[in-house]
């Protein structure tokens, strides 16, 4: 696949999906679940602090640190998991919606023979609720998630992961992501980053809408595109080469 570039074209060998944000508009489920059961052990957090925080971290790691912050034991972690995903599996049927132009553009990609990938932070069996809600359960050659024995966003470690199962080089990975996190791992991973920002919020990602530090200003590139699934170019995704 190749993709128009000024001064010429770049060669695309695959593209890496995120899921929450990307494909599914299911960030705010689980913010909401996740924010109840943390407050029935204590730990009391406004949903959308979660995700302005948390978004694309590994569900693992970032209740390490608000267990530090709230002395609260980290040995609880493991049922505060369980309960994570039995409430979102409970209550997500039905509720789990494509992002606008999502569906489309994996469609015109799989139709050109361009090679998929999901990297996500949940683990298997809520990623593959999802996909099935957004009947996507076949669409991708290789889905990396919090199961996977790799460091999660923002390390580097699960998209290399990606790009190794689907036999393409890093540097010809372009990583649709909406999250901070994702996109500085992805460019750690020396892939091309596109961000995806909601409608209303060009120029923005989920997660970037709030102050964030400076290592993750700097993991960004003037590579790195920032705009919605409806307003990706679909015509130049026409052949694949690797």
């Amino acid at each position: 696949m190749r993709k128009r570039r000024k001064g010429g074209y770049i060669v695309i060998g695959a593209v890496i999906f995120d899921m929450d944000g990307v494909l599914s508009d299911t960030q705010w489920l689980h913010e909401e679940t996740q924010a109840a059961a943390l407050a029935r052990r204590g730990i009391v957090v406004d949903h959308k602090e979660l995700g302005k925080r948390f978004s694309g971290v590994p569900n693992r790691d970032w209740l390490a640190i608000l267990c530090d912050e709230y002395h609260v034991p980290r040995s609880v972690i493991p049922g505060l998991l369980e309960e994570f995903e039995r409430s979102f599996l409970s209550e997500g049927h039905g509720k789990v919606r494509a992002i606008e132009g999502a569906r489309e553009l994996v469609a015109s990609l799989r139709r050109a023979g361009v090679p998929l990938a999901l990297v996500s932070g949940s683990n298997s069996r809520v990623v593959a609720f999802v996909l099935a809600e957004l009947e996507l359960a076949d669409a991708f050659k290789v889905v990396v998630t919090s199961d996977d024995p790799v460091a999660g966003k923002p390390s580097p470690a699960p998209f290399l992961l990606a790009a190794e199962r689907l036999g393409v080089a890093p540097e010809g990975c372009v990583v649709i992501e909406d999250g901070v996190s994702g996109m500085v791992g992805a460019r750690k991973a020396g892939m091309k980053a596109v961000a995806l920002a909601p409608p209303g919020e060009r120029g923005l990602s989920r997660g970037s809408r709030h102050p964030q530090p400076a290592r993750a200003r700097r993991g960004r590139s003037r590579d790195d595109k920032r705009q919605d699934l409806g307003h990706l170019p679909q015509q130049p995704f026409c052949s694949s080469q690797i």
